[in-house]
């Protein structure tokens, strides 16, 4: 039997709103500010294949102001996640940083997804 690698990859819709909070002026700082994804922000790679593989996670801000990186739902994915045949795995991108000018629909970024490989 050949090894057989196949994925099936579903993209949330990745739409990301800032808010700046409410001003606290106890602490001179904002409450409640950053990035919600309304359950938006993920990307599940489900291996239909046989054989087992990973899934790397990156990205690429178009923007100096805004970082991101991917979570499993609680702890950061730094490193390929290991998808055994018939398993599905689901990273999160979180968002990070304050836009330094308006946003409305608006790419700020790049994701990318490798299967396996070195």
């Amino acid at each position: 039997d050949l090894d057989v690698v196949s994925v099936d990859i579903e993209w949330g819709g990745m739409d990301y709103t800032y808010t700046e909070g409410t001003w606290n002026t106890d602490t001179h700082s904002y409450d409640n500010s950053g990035w919600d994804d309304e359950g938006s922000g993920y990307v599940k790679v489900t291996n239909s294949g046989n054989a087992d593989t990973t899934a790397e996670f990156i990205f690429e801000s178009d923007r100096e102001e805004i970082s991101g990186s991917f979570t499993d739902g609680a702890d950061t994915v730094s490193a390929p996640l290991d998808i055994a045949a018939g398993q599905s795995r689901t990273a999160y991108l979180r968002l990070s940083g304050e836009p330094a000018d308006n946003l409305n629909n608006t790419k700020i970024g790049t994701v990318t997804v490798k299967i396996g490989g070195e």
